[in-house]
């Protein structure tokens, strides 16, 4: 969430830079990615959140308020409007990730006997 504020913003919202930009830091988020797997749903959530914030700025941009709102949606602008509403959304769905409701196959990285999937058959 906020690594896309900063892709934004560093390049002066200049197209060709904000793509070289989000290139750049969703390479080094899959540095992560591959480093630290016990991190993955976080780490995949944060890249997804900044592909659709950049994506659907860089379409507002390029089509403009009007095209982008045909389909229904309101477009609202992120840094003044929405940017609460998507902390909070950010915020629950790291809590989840991070395996607070639980997985009845995986927690903690260990296959849970329980599951059946690891059961011995007779």
């Amino acid at each position: 969430m906020f690594t896309s504020l900063i892709i934004w913003y560093i390049v002066v919202e200049h197209r060709a830079g904000v793509v070289v930009f989000l290139w750049l830091f969703i390479f080094i988020e899959y540095y992560f990615f591959l480093k630290y797997r016990q991190f993955l749903p976080a780490i995949m959530i944060v890249i997804v959140t900044q592909v659709l914030i950049i994506g659907y700025e860089l379409q507002v941009l390029t089509l403009g308020e009007a095209v982008s709102e045909r389909t229904g949606q309101p477009y609202y602008p992120y840094v003044t409007t929405s940017f609460p509403h998507r902390v909070g959304c950010l915020l629950f769905l790291e809590y989840i990730s991070w395996g607070h409701i639980g997985s009845p196959v995986l927690q903690a990285g260990v296959w849970l006997p329980s599951s059946g999937l690891s059961s011995q058959s007779p």
